[in-house]
């Protein structure tokens, strides 16, 4: 948790003005700050039926409603009641600061009603009057006070998760992010989020997991995003987005721009890529799914993830084994150690030699017996041929072998059928006995 500052500059409350209520302000004085704002309350009150008779008797005599006075009092009263906030706030923040247990739900509800006090004296000193001028007396009373209150929300949702309260704290959580949007900081919008954009980020990933805990799906879309730009957040927070994509909108096409948007953006994206050729694969989508590597690549020519998508596409929907060793090769000059680079590699040359064999490229190669010396040579060209496909697909399964050892499941049966087709008996013997074992 972040540590909470020294929070001096909350015991220097301004007393309240002249047009603020005396009486409330006497209570104040003497500390009784919950008296003086039922004090306060009432008057609100009070001044609520002043407006409504106010209107009443404009609207009687067919006259425009002038509520000037009526704002200004709002103004007034809701800054003295966010002050009596403020005050019965202190004590509990205090408390977090010297590491003292506090009453959690009194810190919560202060600080909302403080700041919805705030809030609300801004917005009615900031009505024009009947001239059209405005006559503003809090600004700013109510802009640092509200500044100061940036942290507090992060707090007050650590909190309340503490409790055991995770749809009370992704409440506050969401609250902190938002304060900025508050009317009273319009003017420092812009620095405040420059200068907090570590927190903003950390909350939006907090956030994220508490929503994802209580599979709050379009609680986790609306915050998410804010997490995202954080490569220590990002992989965790696209997969948590995907995930939620689908729950909430059960759209695929959607959970596919999530993917595609993970993999520019994410540097261990291979899950992510993984997912989308799934889809593809699902659907026989070559199509598709070449458009969809294009476009990464054009933004990115040096993904890695990208060319393996290709490759993998080359191999496994188009059957085009040149171009997906071609698409290969450029990830692992840049990834000499991708597994599955490794590996795919090695398929693309042995079932580019499959295929061969199997559209009759070859005619004497399969042939139980082979008479006569010119069937005989042509034989011996045939499975030179051929083994020099899987000659050239040892080195990566083997790489495979070396990288997993504890994976014989992908590479032994790789290595069985390369061992047997290039004559090597011993070997290809241990990789029967290794998937043996493994059965």
């Amino acid at each position: 948790m972040k540590k909470i500052f020294s929070l001096a500059i909350f015991s220097l409350f301004a007393a309240a003005g002249m047009a603020q209520s005396a009486k409330a302000q006497l209570k104040m004085d003497e500390g009784k700050f919950a008296e003086a704002l039922q004090i306060v309350q009432e008057a609100i009150v009070d001044n609520d039926a002043a407006v409504k008779e106010a209107t009443e008797k404009a609207q009687a005599k067919g006259k425009p409603v002038v509520l000037d006075k009526q704002h200004q009092k709002y103004a007034a009263l809701y800054n003295q009641g966010a002050t009596c906030y403020a005050q019965i706030f202190n004590p509990e923040l205090m408390k977090a600061a010297n590491q003292q247990p506090l009453d959690t739900m009194l810190f919560v509800q202060s600080l909302d009603n403080m700041i919805d006090f705030y809030t609300k004296s801004y917005t009615y000193d900031n009505m024009p009057d009947a001239k059209g001028k405005v006559k503003a007396k809090f600004n700013a009373d109510n802009q640092r006070f509200v500044e100061s209150c940036l942290d507090y929300y992060f707090y007050a949702a650590i909190f309340l998760n503490e409790r055991g309260d995770k749809a009370g704290a992704s409440e506050q959580f969401k609250k902190h992010m938002m304060l900025p949007e508050n009317p009273i900081l319009a003017s420092k919008k812009d620095s405040i989020l420059a200068a907090k954009k570590d927190s903003y980020e950390q909350c939006a990933y907090y956030n994220t997991l508490i929503n994802y805990e209580l599979k709050k799906w379009d609680d986790i879309l609306a915050t998410v995003d804010k997490g995202l730009t954080n490569k220590e957040y990002n992989h965790d927070l696209y997969l948590i987005k995907a995930e939620a994509v689908l729950q909430s909108k059960k759209d695929t096409t959607a959970y596919m721009e999530v993917l595609k948007d993970a993999i520019s953006h994410v540097e261990k994206n291979q899950s992510f890529a993984e997912s989308l050729l799934s889809i593809y694969y699902d659907r026989k989508d070559a199509a598709g799914a070449e458009a969809t590597v294009n476009d990464l690549l054009a933004k990115n020519p040096e993904s890695v993830s990208a060319w393996y998508i290709k490759g993998c596409i080359g191999l496994n929907l188009k059957q085009d084994y040149s171009s997906a060793r071609d698409c290969f090769g450029k990830v692992l000059e840049k990834d000499p150690e991708h597994l599955l680079a490794n590996a795919n590699m090695a398929y693309a040359w042995m079932n580019d030699v499959a295929t061969r064999r199997m559209n009759g490229e070859y005619k004497y190669i399969d042939r139980k017996t082979v008479t006569g010396e010119k069937a005989k040579a042509e034989y011996e060209k045939e499975l030179a041929a051929v083994r020099a496909f899987y000659e050239s697909a040892r080195p990566y399964m083997e790489k495979v072998r070396d990288l997993a050892p504890d994976r014989s499941k992908v590479w032994a049966p790789a290595l069985q059928q390369i061992y047997s087709n290039l004559g090597m008996e011993a070997e290809a013997k241990h990789m029967d006995e290794v998937m043996e074992a493994n059965r």
